[in-house]
């Protein structure tokens, strides 16, 4: 009787031995079907799977900066008169948080006597920590007495410091 115990026992193993391997060739299989699939269907269905990457202009907005259109200024000199600036553009640098860059400067002071001088330039820089506005390329200030000045650069101390106004617009 003992032999007719091991013969079953042996049935048993060797169907257990074929199932195991049908099922690791199934799953072999399957997985290698998967990977060919994986790697063949982007290229079928391109349009579904491709999203362009916007690359950012770099000609609108520059790295690293802080951009005021139509800005204005207001405070005052070292005599405590009033004085005003708008700019076309502003931009103050990031790294650089002492000086604001502005362009196309129109500027309005009152000295002590009263009379009034127009100020305008091309370019200009205004240092914090120094309370000073360094104007430069093809500066002129008219005067309300009549008197004309031109100069490449012209320095004006502010007393304090001065404040950035958001401009208003009518419609």
């Amino acid at each position: 009787m003992k032999k007719k115990s091991n013969n079953r026992q042996l049935i048993v193993t060797t169907r257990h031995k074929r199932t195991n391997r049908r099922l690791r060739y199934f799953f072999v299989m399957s997985g290698m079907l998967l990977l060919v699939a994986l790697i063949v269907a982007p290229t079928l269905r391109r349009e579904l799977l491709f999203t362009p990457i916007e690359i950012p202009r770099t000609n609108i907005a520059q790295p690293d900066q802080f951009r005021i259109s139509d800005a204005s200024f207001a405070g005052h000199d070292n005599n405590n008169n009033p004085f005003t600036m708008q700019a076309k553009t502003a931009r103050q640098e990031f790294n650089d948080s002492d000086r604001i860059f502005v362009e196309q400067i129109h500027a309005t002071m009152i000295q002590v006597d009263g009379i009034k001088n127009d100020i305008r330039a091309t370019h200009g820089v205004y240092t914090k920590s120094k309370n000073e506005i360094k104007l430069t390329g093809n500066v002129t200030v008219k005067s309300s007495d009549g008197n004309t000045l031109q100069t490449h650069e012209l320095v004006i101390l502010v007393k304090g410091s001065m404040d950035l106004m958001p401009t208003t617009r009518g419609k």
